[in-house]
């Protein structure tokens, strides 16, 4: 079971996760929270577990191993020039552009920019003119200071993705969609 297939199984709760993860490996038992951000960041890890099922001294030394990944420290805010700023939303509307300009329904935007609004990352758009043109200000449609992009904005493409943990669940983001989620959808398409 992929991340996509994870979340698509509607597993609202690390809890729950935990213990269909568990079952899925033949535990009997939730496997830790560590082990299910470990399985939901490194697919080959969640494989190996999901193989060593019917071996429980691997499935276990495997288990074991959780402890020893760490969860990748959440990414400085760091501003951007303008340049840098330009070609990152040019990539992104190279991408836009390719999935027919979809859209994300307005349940799925509701939640992230909600997501987005109680970020503490969340600022106002520094004066730069990248900002400028993309309509961004003090006021309205402010920016992510981990990644630099228009909230409002990014919030609606089903290509992007947020860069900050969920604070809760661990393996998400703060959208909570599984971390990583833009390799799956790379793979996808």
């Amino acid at each position: 079971m992929n991340q996509m297939e994870m979340t698509s199984a509607g597993l609202d709760s690390t809890a729950e996760d935990c213990a269909r993860f568990g079952e899925l490996i033949g535990l009997g038992r939730p496997v830790t929270s560590e082990v299910f951000a470990r399985a939901v960041d490194d697919p080959e890890y969640a494989r190996n577990l999901i193989l060593c099922r019917e071996s429980p001294p691997l499935r276990d030394f495997l288990l074991g191993q959780a402890k020893e990944w760490a969860v990748p420290p959440e990414p400085a805010p760091v501003e951007k020039t303008s340049l840098e700023l330009v070609a990152k939303a040019a990539e992104s509307f190279w991408a836009w552009t390719k999935s027919g300009f979809a859209l994300v329904d307005q349940a799925t935007y509701s939640k992230r920019y909600d997501a987005c609004l109680a970020c503490p990352h969340l600022r106002a758009a520094p004066t730069l003119l990248a900002y400028k043109l993309a309509g961004a200000d003090e006021n309205r449609n402010r920016v992510c200071g981990l990644c630099g992009c228009v909230a409002s904005r990014k919030a609606r493409l089903p290509h992007e993705t947020c860069p900050g943990a969920h604070p809760e669940r661990s393996g998400f983001n703060r959208w909570e969609e599984p971390m990583g989620i833009e390799e799956n959808i790379s793979r996808i398409s």
